[in-house]
């Protein structure tokens, strides 16, 4: 199968679903019901670590042992490990399910042991061509980051079968090294390998809502807060993908050299050409409108653009042109400096305080897509699924961790606080995205927690009880 580092169709639908203020947006609520009991503090605090210490971790690359496990399947093996686990992980495992999914979890003992044997590993570097293959990144295939999405189903229902077994030092170790996996997987170098690595984590939180609401399961609040902050950081990525424009269309990079009128013109027809093959990329998605106007010949293509780019030369005056062609790549060169240096400086900042100025870039990126420079907001727009992925993890590590503590308030309590004020056992986090207090509300026996007052994105909402004997 063929993954591009830009975005499909359907990413580029995940990212307008959240970008906040481009495109209108339905509030998503994600509702999980938990039934809870009172745990203690283990002893040691860290004694279900969630995550290697990164001390103890062995010296090596773990991309190599990954891949050997897949380079040794049977096509048949293969499409079983595709499409059995799915019959289960929506499902409860109970008396009537443990059984049979302990035994195929089985079946892949040794492959999950060298998946542990990886995760244990203290690097890990994919390799991916893109020096070579620069100016056709999106080529770059990438069954690794879609399979390693496969085994963490396996891992995490041999997870769940042992939070069932009430076998938690077992369980932990299981998640302590699909964690470790799926961080590997989300730190190569393009958004795919992140938003994978982002679904594998969230596998992850499904798991732990599980083990948080087994009774008398050991209490996890201090081996959350031990976690890394934040779990999966895109930083490197939306590096690497906000220069892929720069990549796939060389010839809009304008330097200090000095060109005549001749080559500016050359070099025009050949930036054209490759936004033409952009266009007849599949993973560009664009609305119909766009579509067929940029099946336009060169010359419909600079009646198109010189309006805004003439704009631009005038808001420039000290910029000298010789001819419309440099006018043109000048003006593409610059327009994309400006939209990539708004999403770039907006990521830097503690998320709390950047989302005012990323949804700003966001909707002066969106306006790009309506127009000539349509290329720029599938390659740079991708961020933006990075930054809500990132966000929306660390939000769901949060409300874990609150859950965790009012375990720990039920020891010496046998109902659950009215207000979050009140849980002072242990800190208590903010929403890492608002750096607000998480909204919490009691009705009757039922405890509201998560960022459910929020109109716009994708939302939390955990609705607790207290276990009655």
């Amino acid at each position: 199968m063929r993954f591009s580092p830009i975005p499909s169709a359907s990413l580029t639908a995940f990212i307008l679903v959240f970008s906040i203020g481009t495109v209108p947006v339905q509030s998503q609520i994600k509702t999980v019901e938990l039934t809870i009991s009172g745990s203690p503090e283990p002893v040691p605090s860290l004694a279900y670590r969630l995550l290697h210490n990164h001390a103890e971790l062995k010296p090596g690359d773990a991309a190599p042992i990954y891949l050997r496990i897949n380079a040794l399947m049977s096509p048949e093996r293969m499409k079983d490990l595709k499409n059995h686990p799915k019959n289960w992980f929506d499902r409860p495992i109970d008396a009537t399910t443990y059984s049979e999914v302990r035994d195929y979890v089985k079946s892949w003992a040794s492959q999950l042991q060298q998946i542990e044997f990886g995760a244990a590993r203290r690097d890990c570097s994919w390799n991916y061509t893109l020096e070579e293959q620069r100016e056709n990144a999106f080529e770059i295939l990438l069954p690794d980051a879609q399979q390693s999405r496969q085994w963490m189903v396996v891992l995490n229902l041999k997870a769940r079968a042992e939070i069932y077994e009430e076998r938690y030092e077992e369980a932990a170790k299981t998640i302590r090294t699909s964690i470790a996996f799926g961080r590997h997987v989300g730190q190569g170098p393009f958004s795919v390998n992140g938003l994978f690595g982002f679904s594998m984590l969230g596998y992850n939180c499904i798991v732990l809502e599980e083990w948080v609401s087994k009774p008398d399961s050991p209490n996890l609040y201090w081996a959350l807060t031990a976690l890394p902050r934040p779990l999966l950081s895109m930083r490197t990525v939306v590096e690497q993908e906000l220069i892929l424009p720069k990549l796939l269309l060389p010839e809009m990079v304008v330097g200090p050299e000095p060109l005549t009128v001749a080559e500016w013109d050359a070099r025009l027809v050949r930036l054209h050409n490759r936004i033409i093959a952009l266009r007849d990329n599949p993973a560009f998605g664009k609305e119909p409108e766009i579509a067929e106007r940029s099946k336009k010949p060169l010359e419909d293509y600079r009646e198109w653009i010189l309006p805004e780019a003439r704009k631009f030369a005038e808001s420039h005056p000290k910029m000298k042109f010789q001819s419309d062609s440099q006018l043109i790549v000048t003006y593409i060169w610059q327009r994309y400096q400006e939209l990539y240096d708004h999403l770039f400086k907006s990521y830097y900042l503690p998320l709390a305080v950047s989302d005012p100025f990323h949804r700003e870039a966001m909707r002066n990126l969106f306006k790009t897509s309506k127009g000539p420079l349509w290329f720029l907001y599938p390659m740079l727009g991708n961020v933006e699924g990075m930054y809500s992925s990132e966000a929306h993890l660390e939000r769901r590590i949060a409300i874990l961790r609150i859950i965790e503590a009012l375990r720990l308030h039920l020891q010496t309590s046998s109902k659950l606080p009215e207000t979050l004020a009140e849980l002072k056992i242990v800190p208590i986090p903010a929403d890492p995205w608002t750096d607000r207090a998480f909204d919490y509300e009691v009705s009757g026996d039922v405890v509201s927690l998560g960022n459910f007052k929020e109109k716009n994105g994708y939302n939390f909402i955990y609705k607790i009880k207290v276990k009655k004997d």
